[in-house]
């Protein structure tokens, strides 16, 4: 019985652990460079949340929805800005979640498009201490809309009103 029972709590405990994981994660080195960097960006009324693929399908295989992520992220990450206090409650925030992926880099937009790259390849060699782009994310056009009750819970943000300065 005894051993059931602390099978039963191991168990739930991992479960615990790794559902914060990929929260913990989100914004972490390894991740970022592994993954891409997510942002998130506030209006006055709604915001966009951008998580990379693999954190969003490493939140989803746990249990979390569209909506626990997003609050699990605000929560955690949102910013102090006087456009959108999220050390407050809002009824109906909607936010718009949009997915990143890593594409070839011979697809993405920063091969084709920026002129840094083209100028680095001139000559046909390579130049020594230019930085080297190894990796490319974009973020798809489509996104999901999601509306929620926002709470603050506990935020890890504490926001301080700086007095202007003349």
């Amino acid at each position: 019985m005894r051993l059931r029972l602390s099978v039963v709590a191991f168990c739930l405990l991992g479960v615990a652990s790794a559902r914060a994981d990929w929260l913990d994660d989100l914004w972490s080195d390894e991740a970022v460079a592994e993954n891409g960097n997510p942002s998130i960006t506030l209006r006055a009324h709604d915001a966009d949340v951008v998580v990379p693929a693999a954190i969003l399908d490493a939140a989803y295989s746990q249990g979390s929805t569209s909506r626990d992520v997003v609050l699990a992220i605000l929560r955690r990450y949102g910013p102090c800005s006087d456009l959108l206090d999220l050390n407050r409650t809002h009824e109906h925030l909607t936010v718009r979640l949009f997915v990143q992926r890593e594409v070839p880099h011979e697809d993405s937009v920063v091969a084709n498009q920026d002129a840094v790259i083209a100028w680095a390849r001139r000559g046909g060699e390579e130049k020594p201490g230019m930085p080297r782009i190894t990796k490319a994310f974009e973020v798809a056009s489509g996104f999901e809309r999601v509306v929620l009750r926002y709470t603050p819970g506990l935020r890890n943000a504490r926001c301080v009103a700086v007095e202007p300065t003349s």
